[in-house]
């Protein structure tokens, strides 16, 4: 237990870190980090060595440990990965005791108050028994499917899946026995937590908080409304993939009237499957920007629209778009209407259906909404993803974990 008045030290432990990160869960990661040690907190960050070298850094006024990875290959890294290697990957990441031990040597030498692991890939779960054998309160924050699914999706053969198939249910054994070890759960979304206690993890566990992903602090300005006599620019952005549901995007755009839509698409995906959209869509009515800076993106579309097929946990672009004052279409689906307030922040419609996204995306060129005041809500609506409140959240929840202080218990 920390002494009284003392905020309790913290050991973040995610898959990836800075300079190696890559999307949204490892940016929230370092934010909570360097804001914590800004505030004066110890922190330590303990996250997986791509080039296989144990070392140690500081970064920006962070410590972060760099552990090779005890697996065949670094998931993560450049190339493909033989294939069919990947089911003894995934058997060895159910339950990886020589991480366990890698992890645990820096706890001992730490000794922190509060363990907050988020993405755990390639610890695998045997990071929580590491830390229950030391009594450590955990705080585990959800960014993915991970802890319910082998492949952190949820998603297969082009369907969300309904329930754990038969290789889940035999990798998650260890999932589901460690979760009660967490004191505290955060969860970007509801919706995802309840999809992953749905396949049995953390029953257990009674302290479940939603705290979404917080955005860098985006410039909060007026935007011009869309021009008449403009086309409406419908916006895309984000890595090109079927499960984010572009092609769906591009084939309705193309189903409204000429001249009254255009798509601008942002972002890079796959080179085969990239090339094929482009050869199929890119034309007048359809521009790809590749790789683009989001303030400039945002700048150059009037709505952003998120056409997810699979569920995502957290559509972190759209609360970035509103924090540009760029209001948001997406599908009802995974925790997107959890940030998009359909008809005050932006506008929900039935995710994979063409028919109901086209009813929407009609609706705004036909009968355009107060532009100016729809932009306004928006900017008003992202206050609460900014990194303050985001924060404080997270500092609640070590902070209550921390007076939590289990047994050391045999794991």
């Amino acid at each position: 237990m920390t002494e009284p008045g003392k905020p309790p030290k913290i050991l973040f432990v995610s898959t990836l870190y800075y300079p190696h990160h890559v999307g949204g869960a490892e940016a929230t990661v370092r934010m909570l980090a360097e804001a914590a040690a800004a505030r004066g907190q110890e922190v330590v960050v303990v996250t997986l060595a791509p080039d296989g070298r144990e070392a140690e850094d500081v970064v920006n006024g962070v410590k972060v440990v760099y552990l090779p990875l005890a697996n065949l290959f670094f998931l993560h890294g450049p190339g493909r990965k033989p294939r069919w290697l990947r089911p003894l990957w995934h058997l060895i990441d159910a339950w990886n005791p020589v991480m366990a031990r890698r992890l645990g040597r820096v706890l001992d030498r730490e000794k922190p108050d509060v363990v907050n692991l988020h993405n755990v890939q390639g610890f695998s779960v045997a990071a929580w028994g590491a830390v229950a054998r030391r009594g450590i309160p955990v705080v585990q924050t959800l960014h993915d499917y991970y802890t319910g699914c082998a492949n952190s999706s949820m998603f297969r053969h082009g369907r969300n899946c309904e329930r754990p198939c038969a290789a889940c249910v035999a990798l998650g054994t260890p999932r589901r026995r460690l979760s009660r070890h967490a004191a505290v759960v955060t969860t970007v979304s509801r919706r995802l937590f309840e999809r992953i206690r749905a396949a049995g993890v953390y029953a257990g566990v009674g302290d479940v908080r939603v705290i979404h992903n917080c955005n860098a602090g985006e410039a909060q300005v007026p935007r011009e409304p869309p021009r008449p006599g403009r086309p409406l620019r419908f916006g895309f952005l984000g890595r090109l993939e079927p499960v984010k549901g572009l092609e769906l995007l591009l084939d309705t755009v193309a189903s409204l009237p000429d001249g009254r839509a255009v798509a601008i698409v942002g972002g890079t995906g796959a080179p085969e499957y990239e090339a094929a959209v482009r050869g199929r869509y890119e034309g007048p009515g359809v521009r790809f920007l590749g790789w683009v800076d989001p303030p400039r993106f945002f700048q150059e579309i009037d709505v952003l629209v998120v056409p997810s097929i699979w569920e995502e946990p957290l559509s972190r672009v759209s609360h970035e778009a509103m924090g540009y004052g760029v209001p948001v279409v997406g599908a009802r689906t995974g925790g997107i209407p959890e940030i998009v307030r359909d008809g005050d922040t932006g506008f929900l419609f039935k995710a994979g259906d063409a028919d109901d996204l086209a009813r929407v995306l009609r609706g705004l060129i036909e009968a355009p909404p107060d532009w100016a005041a729809l932009s306004e809500r928006c900017r008003s609506h992202a206050e609460s993803f900014r990194l303050e409140p985001v924060f404080e959240s997270y500092r609640a929840a070590w902070e209550d974990a921390a007076t939590r202080r289990a047994p050391r218990r045999a794991a």
